[in-house]
């Protein structure tokens, strides 16, 4: 079995960066050829009994050039990092925003490229 070093671990990084957003700051101005951003929202959702917080289903991936949004007074940012967010249409809310490097994509398009295709293999070998 093939072990993979995956730059999914920067998604896993977000765990570092949970906010909510009645505790969100202003967003600092990023690198974007040599930096990662990631950060949880947790403000529709409810933590069980043991803090975890189980997103409802249905939510969708979404790959964006850029990241546009808006701080709390209204000010809007533009950051040209290609973006990745989970998407809860339901929610109108994005739970997940991620904002990642040219070098970070690319690296990860290539990990999730060879994963997808042993899973391929696998399925069609008997």
């Amino acid at each position: 079995m093939r072990t993979y070093s995956i730059p999914l671990f920067s998604l896993l990084a977000c765990i570092v960066t949970v906010t909510t957003a009645l505790h969100s700051k202003e967003p600092e101005v990023p690198d974007p050829v040599n930096s990662f951003d990631c950060a949880l929202y947790t403000k529709p959702y409810r933590a069980n009994e043991h803090g975890a917080y189980f997103l409802p289903a249905g939510m969708k991936w979404k790959v964006m050039p850029r990241y546009l949004g808006r701080t709390e007074d209204g000010k809007q940012i533009v950051d040209d990092r290609i973006t990745l967010v989970l998407q809860d249409a339901k929610n109108s809310f994005w739970p997940v925003i991620t904002k990642m490097s040219l070098e970070e994509a690319e690296s990860l398009q290539k990990e999730l490229s060879a994963i997808i295709s042993e899973k391929k293999k696998a399925t069609v070998e008997p």
